[in-house]
């Protein structure tokens, strides 16, 4: 019997992050800390986590967390772009907001055995320095232990800069070169 392929729509994608970042938080809340190390010292097993990435197990799949980076940024242009300062400032100021946001933006990695799937590109270097953190992904991947290459599948669940800025480098070569993609039709 051939199986159909499955269909990844927009909300199954958040749905699933959703449980996952759920699992995640859930897991370190549960497990004692002195659990968490003694399991991972008798297995002869790296840690977890570490600066810029967390692991945790689904099942038989491996799930990373990478951090992308954090820090502010203006609401405008990067969020509300096609409207001016004169506009903007009202809507702000009747939801008690400020013109710049603090923001911290994390990527899904996925090894399911077979292949290693990237659910999401982060800002890429769309944002720099200037913002905060940005661009964090690359080197918390290497720490991880993932090279872009080894990327097999880049999943995008939507066209966000957050989401969609880092499948190019600054020079336009592909970030994950060796990858196939997925772009979650929504």
């Amino acid at each position: 019997m051939i199986k159909p392929p499955t269909t990844l729509t927009r909300r199954s994608v958040f749905g699933a992050g959703a449980g996952l970042a759920l699992a995640a938080t859930a897991t370190r809340l549960i497990t004692p800390a002195a659990a968490q190390s003694e399991r991972a010292s008798q297995a002869g097993a790296e840690a977890l986590n570490g600066d810029g990435f967390y692991r945790f197990k689904i099942g038989d799949f491996q799930a990373t967390v990478i951090s992308d980076g954090s820090g502010q940024i203006p609401i405008r242009p990067i969020l509300a772009m096609n409207v001016s300062e004169a506009e903007l400032a009202p809507v702000l100021k009747a939801n008690f907001m400020q013109p710049v946001i603090q923001i911290t933006n994390n990527i899904l990695v996925v090894d399911t055995g077979r292949e290693r799937i990237l659910v999401d590109t982060g800002f890429g270097e769309k944002l720099g320095p200037s913002y905060g953190g940005f661009p964090g992904l690359e080197a918390n991947l290497r720490r991880a232990g993932i090279t872009p290459e080894s990327i097999d599948l880049v999943v995008t669940s939507h066209g966000h800069l957050d989401h969609i800025g880092g499948l190019v480098t600054k020079s336009g070569a592909l970030a994950f070169s060796k990858a196939q993609f997925i772009f979650v039709d929504t």
